[in-house]
């Protein structure tokens, strides 16, 4: 897979290739508030619509608050050579009290779309009657408790920190667990799946009885299951619809979460609210809006961008007005490496790899974690190389050392806030999987203390002269 992004890191392209065939070749293009604005797609495994569509472009229109007004849909009319292409005009109307509502979809190509979606809310604003015409239900607390009628219908089981814990279908049930990185385990009546992950990369799904591998994008969403029969390919439409030429053997799909089985919903923040891919927005207000980090829009899904960001919480990520304003005024961006003020940020953070100019990412408290943890590992090998006499080697570190610590003393202080590239995640990534890999080829100190009982006493003191002092937010010895 080969992904091109933009000046401010916004994905234009990816293609994905086996061999020599192309089977998806996408292109992004964005409006001037940085949401997806259209959207084309060749290859031998293009998405699929929810009704059945072969996509080849979509353009999305929005109002000013990032409600979705029209959607243009171009297609293959299912022929058997895929020579012709038809359009569908969907436009979305809010004639409700509230203005970000939706109320009823209508559709210009009524031989393959309906020509007329109608949908209804109850008085807190929840969606009670979808765009399949399914009754949902909502408890006091405004959690969805069920889909469909009390006797054939979907019900959902919640603990009291508000996690979706339980599904019940006719005599079936499944059960949720939770860990720090969302979903862990869902014990079904009769699949029972763990979701493995590693490094925060979602890796695999061990089922009852079989292992799936999973092949994953950036976001971590689901584009080969890998088992013993070879490869099943998904593929997504840009707001996640899931595809492909079967059924899915795993749970997980676009974004690396969980589909629900019947309606395809996920069910963000650990069952907060339910998005749904087909109306491409959630079926519930977020409690964060209208004047919190939610935004004007409530129902609004990653502020109309689905290709670089991820919602895994069912609030909205992250409120960006400096990017928001660049769009609008086409000038430098505010939060990049060539922004008014980025020179008092330590270079370790700044880095850019082959890039000329790069997008500042949040500084995150995990990044901080793994840099504290390998500048940790700088100090043991600074020692080590003392104890065998390698004073080139200890000065090397030394200085790796102090721009480390340098790096971590700002990162401390600025969790949450944007002052790192993405290339410095990376780089600071892979220097910790380094130092621990060095690590364990390191003497114990009651090794060394034998080996080496007295260290030249000149190369020490030439070292300690130059040793980084208690002004670091750790202690370095």
């Amino acid at each position: 897979m080969v992904q091109v992004y933009d000046d401010v890191d916004n994905m234009v392209q990816r293609t994905l290739r086996q061999g020599t065939e192309t089977l998806r070749d996408e292109t992004y293009l964005y409006d001037t508030s940085g949401r997806l604005g259209q959207y084309q797609c060749t290859g031998t495994q293009r998405p699929v619509d929810p009704y059945g569509r072969t996509l080849r472009a979509q353009a999305f229109t929005f109002d000013g608050a990032n409600n979705l007004t029209v959607v243009t849909t171009r297609f293959n009319d299912g022929s058997d050579d895929n020579s012709n292409v038809e359009s569908n005009n969907a436009r979305y109307f809010y004639e409700g009290d509230d203005p970000v509502q939706l109320s009823r979809v209508t559709n210009s190509n009524d031989k393959y779309y309906p020509s007329e979606i109608k949908l209804e809310y109850d008085l807190d604003g929840n969606l009670k009657t979808d765009e399949a015409g399914r009754t949902l239900k909502y408890d006091p607390l405004g959690r969805l408790i069920e889909v469909g009628t009390p006797s054939a219908g979907i019900h959902y089981q919640y603990d009291p920190q508000d996690q979706l814990t339980g599904e019940t279908r006719g005599d079936d049930r499944d059960l949720r667990f939770y860990n720090d990185a969302g979903l862990a385990n869902q014990l079904g009546s009769h699949v029972q799946s763990t979701f493995m992950r590693g490094d925060d990369y979602l890796l695999a799904e061990q089922q009852s009885d079989h292992t799936l591998l999973l092949a994953t994008d950036g976001s971590d969403s689901v584009l080969g299951e890998v088992g013993g029969d070879g490869i099943n390919r998904r593929r997504y439409t840009a707001y996640g619809h899931a595809s492909g030429e079967a059924p899915p053997l795993g749970k997980l799909g676009f974004n690396g979460e969980l589909a629900e089985a019947d309606s395809g919903w996920q069910m963000l923040g650990n069952g907060y609210r339910a998005y749904s891919p087909v109306l491409m927005r959630f079926n519930s207000p977020d409690s964060w809006s209208p004047f919190g980090k939610g935004g004007v829009n409530g129902y609004a899904y990653v502020e109309g961008d689905p290709v670089n960001r991820v919602d895994p919480s069912g609030h909205f990520g992250i409120f960006t007005p400096f990017k928001l304003l660049y769009r609008a005024l086409k000038q430098t961006p505010t939060l990049t490496t060539k922004s008014p003020g980025v020179e008092q940020i330590p270079e370790l953070l700044t880095s850019r790899g082959s890039k000329s100019v790069t997008a500042l990412k949040t500084i995150r408290q995990k990044d901080a974690a793994r840099l504290l943890e390998t500048t940790k590992s700088y100090r043991s090998r600074i020692d080590s190389a003392i104890s065998d006499y390698k004073l080139k080697t200890a000065e090397f570190f030394t200085d790796k050392e102090v721009n480390a610590v340098e790096a971590l003393g700002y990162m401390q202080k600025n969790i949450g806030k944007t002052g790192m590239t993405a290339h410095a995640r990376s780089v600071i990534k892979k220097d910790l999987s380094l130092a621990r890999k060095e690590l364990k080829k390191i003497p114990t100190v009651e090794n060394i203390r034998h080996s080496n009982p007295a260290p030249r006493k000149v190369g020490l003191d030439r070292y300690l002269r130059g040793k980084p002092k208690d002004k670091y937010t750790f202690d370095s010895d």
